[in-house]
């Protein structure tokens, strides 16, 4: 499995990220906790939906929780 959410992204995925993408999806891997502040319609959602995958495969035995300020 690959264990970079950029290269799980690019190579399993098949997408190509913009570079505020590939820094929230470095920072993840890197840090224990990471902020994104940025504007709407940013890519962020997106990135996450990344991470949230890349984790769920990289860790077979992971958790993720997810939540969001509004219902949609």
């Amino acid at each position: 499995m690959i264990s970079a959410p950029v290269l799980f992204a690019k190579y399993i995925l098949g997408v190509k990220l913009w570079q505020g993408q590939v820094e929230i999806l470095r920072s993840i891997k890197r840090n224990r906790r990471t902020a994104i502040k940025a504007c709407n319609a940013s890519g962020k959602t997106f990135a996450l939906a990344i991470a949230t995958l890349w984790w769920l495969a990289r860790y077979r035995e992971g958790i993720v929780l997810a939540t969001s300020p509004t219902q949609r």
